[in-house]
């Protein structure tokens, strides 16, 4: 099931296959936060393990567009205030977007 989510998030998202270890990080990302039918009464895997329950307020779509802020020491007048990238997932041990 993981790898073929990866498969689907990839091909959707139109990234090369390079990219493939960022997007099975994701997918496990999703998958722990969304509820099973192997558990009873609907709970995801992470709160049957821990009793947490997690919100999924900062899921993004993967490979959607990104724009990241350029500092005002490095903006020049007419210059772009942010730089586009592509949303990859999470930084690891930090609160940030990679």
């Amino acid at each position: 099931m993981l790898v073929e989510m990866a498969r689907a998030m990839l091909s959707d998202t139109g990234l090369p296959n390079a990219y493939w270890g960022d997007t099975i990080i994701y997918a496990m990302h999703v998958l722990n936060r969304i509820p099973t039918r192997a558990i009873a009464e609907s709970l995801t895997l992470h709160e049957a393990f821990t009793g947490n329950k997690l919100s999924v307020v900062h899921l993004r779509i993967f490979g959607c567009k990104a724009h990241i802020h350029v500092p005002d020491e490095k903006q020049c007048k007419l210059n772009a205030k942010s730089i586009e990238c592509i949303f990859l997932g999470f930084a690891e041990n930090r609160k940030a977007y990679c």
